[in-house]
């Protein structure tokens, strides 16, 4: 069975849009939520409803007709009202098309309407390309109705309240209707059971969503809803509705993002749209690849799409200091990438399934037909350059290349963003092949190049220019003139273009007094230390003193730059004369110092503050600890355990140590994600293993019910996998997915493409595919003929193959058993052939 999917339109971000473009003047709507003035507050409303209405009436949901001008839907069962095989009967009862009625019981389209009321498309009316979409919906209502929007997107013409009526189809509580809207567009809807008001009714939300604002969308043609669960096929029947358990794992999505900025980050929805389901700002780092790319991986809710928005992770998610990632066309808040492909490439708004052919995003360049064999020589040997240039400029960008003559080009403008190191300094570094100097430009990121103002070395200009070029691996940039190190006061005690020495005017030469001899004095050598600190800030700073005296003189506010190192660890790196102190402390860059937040050793605050202080060249600062060594790191341990309780906990050893202190009676609860599976994440010190046991958590220790190990009654489960299944007393490493035996069919036909037809539970009375069924293959052995088709089709082990064929058509040719029309074809061979009504399980007939 193909993979079951479920998709949860509205996200914040498209809400907002929502409320701006129907809320009124000023980009203000209801419930305190501001788009056009930035300004974003919650007031508790997850989602409020237009101008006080919920659906309908105009603004929520827009009003609108089923039919054109009010007309209601077809006459008679007929396959285009929704049923997918009409007046209930499943073909292989042995009914034909439609019970001997033509198809549609001799009415036109729209009863008797040619083009809205009669107008031909010669009139002036054009005919608008659209898209069918066959809705199915599993419920208990007596009636229920589908309300959609006929123009797609938020604010479309939707429906007027209750909607179109659903057709009763082929399975017991399945529903059926079909609508049409504009080509290009997704089909945005909802159900209701009619009843009332859309005040009084009863909804039918996307799963996890409890209000008025999100909705459901899609771009299958279609598709089977059940218990707020998008399916591309009829999913099977469960207890309570529950899905199959391969959908409890999450939706892994990798994301590669091509971007200039220093640290880009992922803001995104794990939940696939609900407002619960948004990271907090900024979002999770991307990890840099090669180049500008960058990658991410994250975890989306089974079966959902990833709605996401990159952003440089600056500021607190409002200009100008935020800079967001848009999708191509949208420059505003109100809108967010949205994709169900599970790796992807983000490269100038636009998403792509492969990596683009070049940085300009162009995928059309026909690559060679025959290209020669590449030999793979592993990347040339590079050197890293750090740059560092001493600017006003609101953002500076570092424009490079490497000699002239070298395999390498230049950046595409602007370059790649500098990051601010404070006091007016700027920091990046960058790397090019080994053996050739780095020759680079500064400029101030303006949207052109002949709009930019560019920073050139000193006596070169716009009318002159030329580039800076060095050999050292580090450098400083100030005024047009490089130093090999940080200029004192903005200027090395060596000047840059010395006077040339002047010869003296020959005098007597009289014999000197002996003079002692002075050694040369020589500036101090310097020392480097280096901090790394855990922190959850998403830009923090080390503020130290240059000469190692408390009193000072200290680092510009906030001081240097923490680069990160992955996993809420940074590190920072700076100089001090050799014999110095190292005194320091850490902040997070806001504002001022008196505005900042700043974190202090152990003991100390801000109403009794004190600094850090060490002469080891490295130290790492957690908790307010100073460590000689990176002390401890945690991992998160995941839990699946499959039960049949009304609740679930888990308890655990939490020193990784049988012999221990134990999570408190009865554990920690654990969460129910559907399908007789509750899942727990528990934070343990990496390297100690998870020891634990399963309880319902009744009564008390000697009254509870508990899970044991298969097999024993008195010991613990044991494991050192940070994601693990517990089923039936055994851990597995992946997700256990219940026996399941495979059947391949053979056919022999002459239709274009055969669909096999089959029961999916190996019950003709229970579900059987969505007509047309399963699609066929040309068969490729050359044994037999052309006309042999072949599929394969995996069904509960022990479940029998209950199947028929059909070509697809509208209405549909069916293959049924030889002299039988109304029964159906029947085997527990793996393997079958069919020819002529015959089944052959032996081995295909001879020809």
């Amino acid at each position: 069975m193909r993979t079951i999917r479920a998709i949860r339109a509205m996200t914040v971000l498209s809400f907002l849009a929502l409320l701006s473009a129907c809320g009124g003047g000023g980009g203000e709507a209801d419930g305190d939520w501001f788009v056009s003035d930035y300004e974003v507050e919650d007031d508790g409303d997850a989602w409020p409803p237009l101008d006080g209405d919920e659906i309908g009436d105009g603004d929520g949901l827009p009003d609108g007709d089923i039919q054109p001008d009010g007309d209601p839907p077809v006459d008679g069962d007929v396959l285009p009202d929704g049923d997918v095989l009409p007046d209930g009967d499943d073909q292989p009862d042995g009914d034909e098309t439609t019970d001997g009625d033509d198809a549609t019981d001799g009415d036109e389209p729209t009863d008797g309407d040619e083009i809205a009321d009669g107008d031909e498309a010669a009139d002036g009316d054009i005919e608008i390309p659209t898209t069918d979409f066959l809705v199915h919906l599993y419920t208990g209502w007596a009636q229920p109705y589908l309300m959609y929007n006929a123009e797609g997107g938020v604010t479309g013409q939707w429906t007027a309240f209750p909607g179109v009526a659903l057709d009763r189809g082929r399975a017991a509580d399945w529903w059926s209707a079909t609508v049409s809207i504009p080509e290009g567009y997704p089909l945005d809807f909802l159900f209701t059971d009619g009843a009332g008001t859309e005040q009084t009714a009863d909804w039918h939300y996307p799963f996890g969503c409890t209000g008025y604002g999100c909705y459901f969308s899609t771009t299958m043609a279609e598709l089977f809803v059940r218990d707020g669960m998008i399916y591309e096929e009829m999913p099977p029947d469960a207890p309570d509705g529950d899905v199959d358990v391969e959908d409890v794992p999450p939706t892994q999505y990798t994301a590669h993002f091509y971007s200039v900025w220093e640290q880009p980050y992922l803001y995104y929805n794990s939940a696939g749209g609900a407002s619960d389901g948004w990271t907090s700002f900024p979002g999770l780092p991307f990890d840099w690849e090669e180049g500008s790319w960058w990658e991410r991986t994250v975890g989306v809710e089974a079966g959902l799409p990833l709605f996401f928005l990159p952003n440089n992770g600056q500021g607190d998610g409002l200009p100008p200091e935020t800079i967001w990632h848009y999708p191509y066309g949208c420059q505003s808040f109100g809108c967010s990438f949205s994709t169900t492909l599970t790796e992807f490439w983000l490269l100038d708004g636009v998403l792509y399934d492969e990596q683009p052919a070049d940085p300009d995003g162009d995928t059309d360049a026909d690559p060679d037909p025959d290209p020669e064999p590449e030999i793979d020589e592993g990347p040339p040997p590079e050197v890293v350059f750090i740059v560092h240039f001493y600017s006003g400029w609101t953002h500076p960008y570092l424009h490079y290349s490497n000699a002239a003559g070298a395999p390498f080009s230049w950046t595409d403008y602007p370059g790649v963003a500098m990051t601010s190191e404070g006091a007016q300094w700027w920091r990046k570094a960058v790397a090019i092949p080994e053996g050739y100097e780095l020759v680079f430009l500064f400029n101030d990121g303006a949207a052109t190049p002949a709009l930019a103002d560019w920073h050139y070395p000193h006596g070169c200009n716009a009318a002159a220019p030329c580039n800076f070029s060095t050999a050292e691996q580090e450098v400083w940039v100030k005024d047009g003139v490089i130093y090999e190190g940080l200029p004192v006061d903005g200027d090395l005690d060596v000047d840059p273009d010395p006077e040339p020495e002047l010869e003296p005017d020959p005098e007597p030469e009289l014999e000197p007094d002996p003079e002692p001899e002075l050694e040369p004095e020589q500036d101090p050598e310097q020392v480097s230390f280096t901090v790394h600190f855990f922190s959850g800030w998403s830009h923090p700073y080390l503020y130290y003193s240059r000469d190692g005296d408390q009193g000072g003189p200290w680092s510009p506010f906030p001081g240097a730059l923490m680069i990160a190192e992955g996993g809420d660890w940074f590190e920072a790196t700076v100089s001090l004369d050799e014999g110095a102190n190292f005194v320091f402390l850490l902040n997070d860059g806001n504002g001022a110092p008196e505005t900042a937040s700043w974190h202090y050793p152990y003991g100390c605050s801000a109403s009794n503050p004190c600094n850090f202080l060490t002469n080891d060249p490295e130290v790492w600062v957690k908790d307010g600890d100073l460590y000689n060594d990176r002390p401890t790191s945690y991992s998160i341990r995941t839990v699946y355990f499959r039960s049949g309780w009304a609740q679930t906990y888990l308890y655990y050893a939490m020193n990784g140590d049988a012999g221990g202190a134990w999570t408190a009676f009865p554990g920690e609860v654990m969460a129910n994600i559907g399908g007789g599976w509750w899942m727990k994440q528990v934070q343990m010190e990496s390297g100690l293993p998870l020891i634990f046991l399963f309880t319902d958590g009744q009564g008390t220790e000697q009254t509870a019910d508990w899970g044991h190990p298969f097999g024993c009654p008195t010991c613990n489960f044991e494991s050192d996998l940070e994601t693990l299944w517990v089923k039936d007393g055994v851990i597995y490493d992946t997700l256990p997915i219940d026996p399941l035996t495979t059947y391949t069919v053979h056919f022999f036909s002459g239709w274009e493409t055969p669909y096999l037809y089959l029961a999916l539970e190996g019950d003709a009375d229970g579900p059987w595919t969505a007509f047309p069924g399963v699609p066929m293959d040309m068969e490729d052995a050359p044994s037999l003929d052309p006309q042999w088709f072949v599929t394969t089709v995996d069904l509960p082990e022990g479940a029998p193959l209950i199947f028929l064929f059909n070509d697809g058509g509208d209405p549909a040719d069916w293959h049924h058993p030889f002299g039988c029309t109304t029964c159906n074809f029947e085997t527990e061979e793996s393997e079958t052939w069919v020819k002529d009504g015959v089944l052959y399980e032996s081995g295909p007939p001879a020809r």
